[in-house]
């Protein structure tokens, strides 16, 4: 309404100012009349009026227009800042996770060095697990690093085949606890287990389980959804199987991601390998 009555002035000043300046010359009028003079005093105060009324709320449009430009480079400065934090603390984070994965690698690589030191030994002779722990723990960090907005914790296990390929036996559960490692060694029918850790170790393959229980597994010793690799030995064959696990459905996202994942496995799963390349290692279960 303001701005109407401001764009009025430009066109009824003149208007009126042509109308007095005629009534006036027609009717013989001096400009020193007061009627006369008044009037045109009167447009005078009123075009100044206006122009004084225009020119303050061009300032004040002005100094609104620098305020807001003021509040929206700190608003940008401010994203910049949380923006560039945020990545800070999310490229922290995923070190830290890979400092983790070095730490247990490192400690299963010493423990092997130690498991097999000894050029020769008797293979009835008993050998510890410490490193195989060890490497399931760092497998376990390289999942927490890949899936770092997963609510609850991974766990791995081992499973070893049968000298006869028939079945796997679980042997090891990093973290055990809650009933799951009662008991170990575990068996799994290769005969009639047609997916998880059987389709791995036949097919050689990664395997994404979403859900157990669409699988027939009852979903009741604290695992959902599964991944597993298999462990290569230096002939190719599959000599094991590690299983990464969830407490929930759908946990990994996708096979693509699994496969991602796995593949940052590969060093850890190659260490495995060496070590089950001990015959002292899970004799009974292995059947040496």
């Amino acid at each position: 309404m303001t701005s109407n009555f401001i764009a009025s002035a430009d066109i009824i000043s003149p208007i009126l100012s042509g109308v007095l300046a005629w009534y006036a010359a027609s009717h013989q009028l001096s400009a020193q009349m007061p009627s006369i003079y008044l009037s045109a005093f009167t447009i005078a105060i009123y075009v100044g009026f206006t122009k004084t009324l225009k020119s303050g709320l061009d300032l004040r449009e002005k100094a609104s227009k620098q305020r807001l430009e003021a509040q929206l480079a700190v608003a940008e400065q401010e994203a910049t800042d949380l923006a560039e934090k945020a990545a800070i603390k999310a490229g922290l984070t995923v070190l830290n996770h890979w400092k983790t994965v070095s730490q247990h690698h490192e400690d299963g690589m010493d423990n092997a060095n130690r498991q097999l030191q000894p050029m020769r030994f008797r293979r009835d002779e008993y050998v510890g697990t410490e490193a195989i722990y060890s490497y399931l723990r760092a497998i376990i960090a390289i999942f927490d690093a890949f899936y770092q907005d997963h609510e609850g914790a991974f766990s791995a296990n081992l499973a070893v085949p049968s000298a006869d390929q028939r079945r796997l036996w679980l042997v090891c559960i990093e973290p055990g606890g809650n009933g799951r490692s009662n008991p170990l060694p575990r068996e799994i029918d290769l005969s009639s287990d047609a997916w998880g850790a059987a389709v791995a170790f036949k097919t050689a393959r990664v395997i994404y389980t979403e859900d157990v229980v669409h699988h027939g597994n009852p979903g009741d010793r604290g695992y959902r959804s599964v991944v597993n690799l298999p462990i290569r030995g230096l002939d190719g064959s599959v000599i094991g199987v590690v299983n990464v696990d969830s407490p929930f459905p759908q946990a990994f996202v996708s096979e693509e991601s699994v496969r991602d994942a796995g593949g940052y496995c590969r060093p850890v799963l190659s260490s495995l390998a060496l070590c089950l390349g001990d015959p002292r290692l899970f004799r009974k279960e292995r059947g040496g």
